[in-house]
């Protein structure tokens, strides 16, 4: 089983890294290590509602029965410019 994430900064996957090894402590981490799941993380900082429901569309014919689906709800002024 596969747990998805969508959102902003507070529902992105961090993988531990040089600068940043203290990140596996994030609530994503937790809960995937929780349950023995893996993550597949689509969830970027400063991403707008319209933004986050877009990646979510283009992905979700690959969910399967029993994946968890996390979509964090950001703020509705943030605009997605391009």
């Amino acid at each position: 089983m596969t747990i998805w994430t969508f959102g902003d900064s507070f529902s992105k996957h961090f993988k531990p890294s040089k600068y940043f090894n203290h990140l596996e402590d994030s609530w994503v981490e937790r809960t995937a290590s929780n349950l023995g799941h893996n993550v597949k993380s689509f969830a970027r900082p400063l991403l707008t509602l319209e933004h986050t429901y877009h990646r979510f569309d283009d992905v979700r014919d690959q969910f399967l029965p029993n994946d968890i689906i996390i979509i964090a709800l950001t703020n509705v002024n943030r605009r997605w410019f391009w």
